[in-house]
């Protein structure tokens, strides 16, 4: 890149800064890519809970107060081989049903297959930088195999940074643009 090239690129690049959403967000800004991650908390602790198999399955787990989750239904169904034709008088069936009616006696039924209860919770996790928020959504659409499906883009602030703040006023300053700060 030469210096004619460069001194495009810099001019469009900060017109695109000074025209995109900076969501309340002083200056300098910059976009990342913000995901959600699943740190887990033991046996106690965490918002959310899940039976883990010594092995690594997990089936997404309910409580006594609100129930069964659809995951513990599921895991029963596939246990018990349960389907719509499946016989109601079936003694398959009537297991089924006993431990959907009883949920300390699904927690002996999963403790006794060696899945122990475990909790977890979700924290946001932070990636990448980007100038503008146009490069941080082509990012994330070409590399969303990498995130999960609650990726998206969070501005966040060069706070107190003044080597930042300086290295973007030097740039506007090459191209001959003013950068508001």
């Amino acid at each position: 890149m030469d210096k004619i090239e460069a001194q495009v690129f810099l001019v469009k690049l900060f017109s695109e800064i000074e025209e995109q959403d900076n969501r309340c967000t002083a200056a300098p800004y910059y976009y990342q890519i913000k995901d959600m991650r699943r740190v887990w908390r033991g046996t106690d602790g965490g918002e959310h809970r899940a039976w883990v198999e010594s092995c690594g399955e997990e089936v997404e787990a309910g409580s006594w107060s609100y129930g069964h989750t659809e995951e513990e239904v599921e895991y029963l169904k596939d246990y018990f081989e349960i389907d719509d034709d499946t016989d109601e008088e079936s003694e398959n069936y009537k297991q089924y049903e006993s431990l959907l009616d009883d949920y300390g006696a699904f927690e002996n039924h999963m403790e006794g297959m060696d899945y122990t209860m475990q909790t977890y919770d979700y924290e946001p996790v932070y990636h990448n930088c980007f100038l503008t928020e146009k490069s941080a959504k082509e990012f994330l659409e070409r590399n969303s195999h990498h995130y999960s499906s609650e990726a998206t883009t969070y501005v966040n602030h060069f706070w107190r940074n003044n080597e930042m703040k300086n290295l973007l006023i030097a740039a506007a300053t090459m191209a001959g643009v003013e950068y508001k700060i």
